[in-house]
């Protein structure tokens, strides 16, 4: 079936209907845009202008939301506060009819979703706001009852006369004052810290009050404790004045939050609206430019439809001259240049009769130029690559073996002279100059056929030969030649390739496997093996019978014969991951029975073998026998069970005998206490100096119970160390030490920035708790106390240092102080029992660290030194 040509007359009539299409898509363009017009004006005047408008009045309806709850926090009673919130739910309806409004005028869903749960979580805020603010109203008016109270209850002490400071009544009228200023300061604090500090003042005062009670006279004692129950109901952590305070300022502070929550959700509800309002209006401008873009276009359109129709008029009248009569003029001109020898371009464009006609002439004229380029390529490219082949390539007569040809790598290797030069001799090279095994050369002549225009030997291929360069330099070469015929000639074609470096490699590899063998060989104590994916050895190095305990030949056979009943399970597990085909490598230990019956524990390290295609094909590894070391770990792990027994029932005793110590010295001090209230006036001085001697001597007994029993716990290990910025038990026990510090007037300097450990929090208060106490404590009487804590990294870990100006300690007694019970100063001087210092030595070496003293180089006071490990070698 022949091809379907468009021809000439066929393309005129197409050019008519295209003019007319033109117009009748002109008028359906025309049509069509006034359409549009009518539908964007209808739109804008419909849907986008009462969106706008709705967007602007919820613009004003969440400000004035905002302003309402300002007015809601005013409110001090119940009344103006459901005034406010009627109002805030008249604003909020208002505000649902505006979103209502937007979602009827086709506002996208999404952004009113937005709108409405932005407007959710503002009346929730609201809500939450009038809860507070009542609950607020309501602390005010229990604290202003409960301020009341104390302020007539505390009338009586304020009213009585001070007894004189010798009476023993002075004590507790100071006291209760002291509690009720503290009390009267809590109500009025706007600080959390200050109600802290003004409710430890006020614990303090009621503990030195139950004190100063005890001395007065029994009739005075009725007034003294109903005074002092008044003070602890007033203080009272439920319902006192410092709980009634504390929670009045988180009510406070809970309102603030509500309050910047309710502007926050104020500003998005008006950024929303606010974009709901712009995105109207550039919705409007939008239509408005479309519609005049449209007018542009129709207009454009117009002139270039009437442009076009013209055009094609014109195009129709030149195209007979252009696609027909030019172009058999030219295809006449090319045939008459080629035919004189002259180049000429063809014409070949379109796709009727007169383009396939140069098409034809054009082919036969390009196959005949292809074919001669061809041959020229081919000869040049075989050329190139000869000689710029990588490895020698030489031509050899077959008749005589003289190198006829050879590549730039053959005269580079193998000393030749150029290509078509002669010898120093003026001789042609030949093949015995470069191969000297006559085995060789006779190798290649047999190759050539007895006719040329016969078939010649096989080709031979890789046969390792030696070669001699024209230097003399011998080495091995892989040679390949194949015979072949060239101007009626039987020639040889030969490739060398140079194999020195392989043979090297070869002989290394030798070498290394001879070295190796011997290692594993010789190796004791240990067996090295192999097996296939069967589990049959197919290798067991010399010192594997004397580690499994059976002849190598039995192993071989089934090794599994030789393991317990209950190792066969976790071999069979073994097996399937073999199996599996994945690579591995994997340590384990298994169970054998040996020849004489004892069974022994074997340590296994093996990996997979893979052949070339990466198949898994067995395993390979090495096995010890650890029999003696697991039971050497069993013994060691049954003393571990042992010695944590022991510490327990050692922790137990402590606790146990620092209780049943400290009751005979309770009923010591108690009845001391009655003697000395009760018969005091019927002893005389000395008896009385017996007895505060005694008394005494009870306490420090009790106080070295307590200390003993501290120094028991620590670094027990009940409790995990665990991660924790030293900043912390610092601070806390600068806290602890802020009467001391206020008394002693001392300057307490912590570093800035300190480390991240593991270690226990309560030891680690223990250790600066005692550091700097006894920095305090040992003051010297004329200098105000300095004490400085730095730190830094270095070698061993962290090192900490607490430096002071006190007293001093001797360098002689830098040991010594470390050690339980040891004082350097009398008691009457320093009290304490000598504990605090091994304490933290305990501390620190619980912790991995160190601790010791050096005195000042100025001479005045001491440092302290402490290496706490960082978490890396915390940790291991």
């Amino acid at each position: 079936m022949g091809r379907w040509r468009i021809g000439v007359a066929f393309r005129v009539l197409a050019a008519l209907l295209l003019i007319v299409a033109l117009a009748a898509g002109l008028g359906g363009f025309a049509l069509h845009t006034f359409r549009t017009l009518h539908h964007d004006v209808r739109t804008l005047a419909e849907q986008r202008l009462p969106t706008i408008l709705a967007a602007a009045k919820l613009d004003r309806q969440a400000a004035l939301l905002s302003a309402q709850a300002a007015a809601l926090i005013l409110a001090k009673d119940e009344g103006g506060q459901e005034t406010e919130m009627m109002r805030i739910l008249d604003l909020v309806d208002t505000l649902e009819r505006l979103i209502a409004d937007l979602e009827d005028g086709g506002v996208d869903t999404g952004d009113v979703a937005t709108i409405r749960e932005v407007k959710t979580g503002f009346v929730d805020s609201l809500h939450r706001l009038n809860m507070l603010v009542a609950q607020r109203n309501s602390l005010e008016t229990a604290l202003e009852a409960k301020l009341t109270d104390v302020l007539e209850g505390g009338g009586a002490a304020h009213g009585q006369p001070a007894p004189p400071p010798d009476a023993a009544g002075y004590r507790w009228h100071r006291e209760a004052l002291i509690a009720l200023h503290s009390l009267q300061a809590a109500a009025s604090a706007e600080r959390r810290s200050d109600i802290d500090r003004e409710e430890r003042l006020l614990i303090g005062s009621l503990r030195q009050l139950d004190d100063a009670i005890s001395l007065l006279h029994p009739s005075e004692r009725v007034e003294a404790f109903a005074m002092r129950a008044r003070l602890a109901g007033w203080a009272d952590e439920g319902e006192g004045v410092i709980a009634l305070r504390r929670q009045l300022l988180q009510t406070r502070d809970a309102i603030d939050g509500t309050l910047g929550r309710n502007r926050a959700l104020a500003d998005l509800l008006g950024a929303a609206s606010t974009d709901l309002f712009h995105a109207g209006q550039s919705a409007a401008r939008g239509a408005t430019s479309a519609a005049a873009e449209r007018l542009s276009t129709a207009e454009v359109t117009y002139g270039a439809v009437l442009a076009t129709t013209a055009l094609i008029m014109i195009l129709t009248f030149l195209y007979l001259r252009e696609s027909v009569i030019l172009r058999l003029r030219g295809l006449q001109t090319a045939m008459a240049a080629h035919i004189g020898g002259r180049h000429a371009a063809i014409p070949t464009d379109g796709d009727d009769e007169i383009a396939d006609m140069g098409r034809n002439l054009r082919f036969f004229l390009d196959v005949i130029a292809a074919r001669e380029e061809e041959l020229t390529e081919n000869e040049q490219l075989f050329r190139t690559v000869a000689v710029t082949a990588p490895f020698p390539l030489l031509m050899l007569r077959a008749s005589d073996g003289a190198i006829l040809t050879r590549n730039r790598r053959a005269e580079a290797w193998l000393g030749l002279p150029a290509d078509g030069e002669d010898t120093d001799d003026g001789t042609a090279p030949t093949i015995a100059d470069i191969l000297p095994d006559a085995a060789d050369r006779e190798a290649l002549r047999a190759m050539a056929p007895a006719d040329p225009a016969g078939e010649g030997a096989a080709p031979l291929v890789d046969r390792e030969v030696r070669v001699v360069s024209g230097s003399g330099r011998a080495g091995w070469a892989l040679l390949s030649a194949a015979p072949a015929t060239v101007k009626g000639e039987a020639v040889v074609l030969v490739g060398l390739v140079d194999i020195a470096a392989r043979r090297q490699a070869e002989q290394a590899v030798r070498e290394s496997e001879r070295k190796y063998r011997g290692l594993v060989e010789n190796l004791k104590n240990h067996a090295v093996f192999a097996h296939d994916l069967q589990g049959r050895f197919t290798y067991l190095s010399p010192s594997a019978p004397d580690v499994f305990g059976h002849p190598a030949e039995e192993m071989a056979r089934d090794y599994t014969a030789f393991m317990p009943p209950d190792e066969i399970p976790r071999w069979q597990k073994r097996q399937e991951e073999l199996m599996s085909g994945r690579p591995f490598t994997r340590a384990y230990e298994a169970a054998y029975i040996r020849a004489d019956g004892s069974r022994r524990t074997l340590a296994v390290v093996e990996t997979t073998t893979v052949d070339e295609a990466g198949h898994v094909t067995g395993v390979e590894g090495i096995a010890h026998d650890v029999t003696d070391q697991r039971s050497y770990e069993s013994h060691l792990q049954a003393l571990v069970r042992e010695l944590e027994k022991s510490n327990a029932e050692l922790a137990n005793f402590a606790y146990v005998a620092s209780h049943d110590l400290r009751e005979p010295l309770r009923m010591v001090n108690s009845y001391l206490g009655l003697l000395r209230r009760r018969h005091s006036h019927e002893l005389s001085d000395e008896a009385r100096e017996f007895m505060t001697y005694a008394s005494e001597g009870a306490l420090r007994m009790d106080r070295l119970i307590l200390d003993l029993l501290e120094y028991s716990r620590v670094g027990r290990g009940d409790r995990p160390l665990v991660t924790l910025d030293l900043g912390a038990p610092l601070e806390a026990v600068r806290r602890n030490l802020a009467p001391a510090i206020r008394e002693s007037g001392a300057t307490v300097t912590l570093p800035e920035k300190t480390p991240v450990i593991l270690g226990d929090r309560t030891d680690l208060e223990r250790l600066f708790q005692n550091l700097l106490g006894n920095a305090i404590k040992y003051r010297h009487p004329d200098r105000v106390p300095e004490i400085v804590v730095d730190v830094a990294h270095g070698p061993e870990g962290w090192h900490l240092t607490v430096r002071d100006n006190g007293i001093g300690i001797p360098v002689e007694q830098a040991e010594r102080i470390f050690k339980i019970f040891q004082r350097l100063h009398a008691r009457s001087r320093y009290d304490g029992n000598g504990i605090g210092l091994a304490v933290c030595r305990k501390v620190v070496e619980h912790h991995g660290g160190r601790i010791w003293m050096e005195p000042n180089d100025t001479g005045e006071g001491s440092t302290f030194h402490v290496i706490l490990p960082d978490r890396e070698r915390a940790a291991a």
